[in-house]
């Protein structure tokens, strides 16, 4: 038999939560319009975005140990990407969502890949003590809230954000028209600068990332 694919793994367990999700939602236990959320958090743009976010910050972050806190990270997507690409248990991966379901269901997605899921507001976490602090959800979050998460980390911490253009939707009120104007408006918080700033084209709309310290 074929031995599956990490990605494929990953897929078939979120059709097992497709399944349990539409079976309580028939006794009012749960909300339906979760089955297309876990459709949308594992989808190829997302799949894609995550996969270029760990792609190039490894290339920056240059050691095995630290450790990441992930503020938004929604069913743990990232955190587990990043999991793949950094083995070592040295370093602590931390995945914080607002929605304390995010956790219930990070934990059944990915219950095998060494992911600390917590329920909390992303500002009101203690970032001084991690190495690096991640959001790609930054166009749902206001900017002054974002500001003060990329303003509590430490000084020699990186900081790695992705937001994009497409503005159509009611819930993404933090675009920007492109790349530049995203890192010119994130590089003034920061201890040091701007280390990359690029975009990857998906589609019908860009998505920005910017790392920096």
């Amino acid at each position: 038999m074929k031995r599956l694919t990490l990605k494929e793994k990953i897929l078939n367990r979120c059709l097992k939560l497709i399944e349990e999700v539409y079976d309580e939602s028939m006794y009012g236990k749960n909300d339906i319009y979760r089955i297309k959320d876990f459709i949308h958090s594992v989808d190829n743009n997302h799949w894609k975005s995550k996969q270029w976010l760990v792609d190039e910050f490894y290339k920056l972050y240059n050691h095995t140990d630290g450790s990441f806190y992930i503020g938004g990270g929604w069913y743990g997507l990232l955190a587990y990407l990043i999991r793949e690409k950094w083995e070592n248990e040295s370093l602590n991966i931390t995945s914080g969502d607002i929605d304390p379901r995010c956790e219930e269901f990070g934990w059944k997605l990915f219950h095998s890949s060494d992911i600390n899921f917590m329920t909390e507001d992303m500002v009101s976490r203690d970032l001084s003590e991690y190495s690096t602090v991640m959001s790609t959800s930054c166009e749902h979050i206001e900017p002054q809230i974002l500001e003060k998460f990329i303003k509590s980390k430490s000084s020699n911490a990186w900081i790695v954000l992705q937001t994009n253009n497409y503005d159509e939707l009611n819930e993404h009120i933090n675009c920007y028209p492109d790349v530049m104007s995203f890192a010119n408006w994130v590089e003034p918080l920061l201890s040091e600068r701007i280390y990359f700033a690029g975009t990857l084209r998906l589609g019908d709309f860009d998505r920005f990332m910017v790392i920096g310290k």
